[in-house]
């Protein structure tokens, strides 16, 4: 990965973007929806626009409050505790940010409906089609649909489907989103494990949204 792009003696281990998550709708954990728009907009401040490509993998759920840090050139150890990983493509360039959990518990909670997010969706076969909303953020949408059409489309999975990996290629920025028509489809199902949905932006594919099924739910 390249280095830290402003001060070179910077790295993951001595420079890090602290967040300020809250829980929302009941959970005790911050969801994806949330550490990704948190995740972005680390890289803006860090370059000064959004990434052109966003690879992201989640690794387990954050239940405190988190901070993300920018890898260099310096490896981490083996024990090193990341919840999620962000690669970003910026040009010809990639950069590597982690979340990693503070010993901070998270005091702020507040409320939300998934049930609002998806009022105006409809479902046809095997996708889900929904103009963007303002008064959500785009990820909180992709989620909630992909959510909703794993219940229609994958109905014998006893298992809860949790969001765990994303791809989004060149559709970063939130100002791209608006009043354009999301669309996600399903595109196949491992082993009742993991699942692979496609994402459509007034028709233009731009990415790929991952659940994996957990078992015991969460």
């Amino acid at each position: 990965m390249d280095q830290y792009p402003h001060r070179e003696q910077d790295t993951f281990v001595t420079h890090g973007f602290p967040a300020s998550f809250g829980f929302k709708g009941g959970r005790d954990y911050v969801p994806g929806s949330d550490i990704y728009p948190a995740a972005i907009e680390v890289a803006r401040e860090l370059w000064g626009r959004y990434p052109d490509e966003a690879m992201v993998t989640f690794h387990k759920l954050l239940k405190h409050q988190g901070i993300f840090r920018l890898r260099s050139g310096v490896k981490g150890t083996a024990s090193e505790d990341i919840y999620a990983r962000f690669v970003f493509r910026l040009a010809e360039k990639k950069y590597e940010l982690v979340l990693n959990a503070l010993d901070q518990p998270i005091r702020a909670t507040r409320p939300y409906d998934e049930k609002d997010v998806l009022r105006f969706s409809k479902m046809h076969t095997n996708s889900i089609r929904m103009t963007v909303r303002s008064d959500y953020n785009y990820m909180e949408q992709i989620i909630a649909m992909t959510k909703r059409l794993h219940e229609v489309v994958y109905p014998n999975v006893r298992a809860k489907w949790l969001f765990t990996r994303l791809h989004i290629k060149d559709r970063i920025d939130p100002k791209g989103y608006r009043e354009c028509v999301l669309v996600i489809k399903a595109e196949r199902k491992l082993q009742n494990i993991l699942s692979q949905c496609s994402i459509f932006l007034n028709e233009l594919a731009v990415g790929h949204i991952f659940f994996t099924a957990i078992a015991n739910g969460v």
